[in-house]
């Protein structure tokens, strides 16, 4: 798809347009796929899902741990439906003393038989401020929403499938923030003990927090114009 691009404009594919001069990266070392010869500059993620409506509960500290599900936004509309089995992980999770939000879309709740008494199910909610009550996350390991989570200390449960998903997800247990199954492998029964060394293990918090601290180290987008401002003036000049 970059060739197309390029010869609208009286050029020819090369490796220079899928690597440029620099990269910005939003994550940070530990997350990071590095490329040979690829020269990196590194910033925060911050994320930003469009305008939403914060509803109150989510304001208020959880009366028991909170723990958060998603497995992406655009999930039912790219694969017609989730890679997990949603009523086994619901069952499965139901008699912990856990607060589980759920962001399930309508089309995969239509099909729930049945909703722990411990699940709050919710189309949507804005990922950056679930993120900063909860005690744990069970994600897809998209990026976005790896990163969200990742600004904060919240151990994560990768359940991922495809594309950069195991890659991340694998870089977030070597790194000691979380565990990581393939979709594939995904029982009611493994997911429960995962999520339980979670909560349980502290290890995995304290982990899940250095990283929070390396993310927050990184330069923000503002912080980050004056240096692209430079090394653009630097490649036109070469160029």
């Amino acid at each position: 798809w970059l060739g197309g691009y390029a010869r609208k404009y009286g050029g020819e594919f090369t490796e220079d347009m899928a690597s440029g001069h620099f990269t910005v990266d939003q994550f940070p070392r530990s997350l990071q796929a590095v490329a040979p010869g690829v020269s990196y500059e590194r910033m925060q993620y911050v994320g930003y899902g469009g305008a939403a409506v914060v509803p109150g509960w989510l304001w208020k500290e959880p009366e028991r741990p909170r723990v958060a599900l998603t497995m992406g936004l655009s999930a039912t509309d790219v694969f017609s439906g989730y890679t997990i089995d949603t009523q086994e992980v619901l069952d499965s999770l139901a008699d912990l003393d856990i607060e589980l939000v759920a962001t399930i879309a309508d089309s995969e709740k239509a099909k729930l038989r049945r909703i722990p008494d411990n699940a709050r199910l919710v189309p949507f909610v804005p990922m950056h401020v679930l993120a900063e009550r909860c005690s744990a996350v069970i994600h897809h390991a998209g990026a976005a929403t790896l990163a969200t989570f990742a600004r904060h200390p919240v151990p994560h449960l990768s359940l991922h499938y495809h594309f950069d998903q195991p890659f991340l997800a694998k870089k977030l247990t070597a790194h000691g923030a979380g565990l990581d199954l393939h979709t594939s492998e995904v029982t009611g029964p493994l997911l429960r003990d995962r999520l339980q060394r979670l909560l349980t293990e502290p290890s995995f918090a304290a982990r899940a927090a250095d990283l929070r601290d390396e993310m927050l180290a990184l330069p923000t987008p503002n912080q980050l114009v004056p240096r692209l401002e430079e090394l653009t003036d630097l490649h036109r000049t070469a160029g």
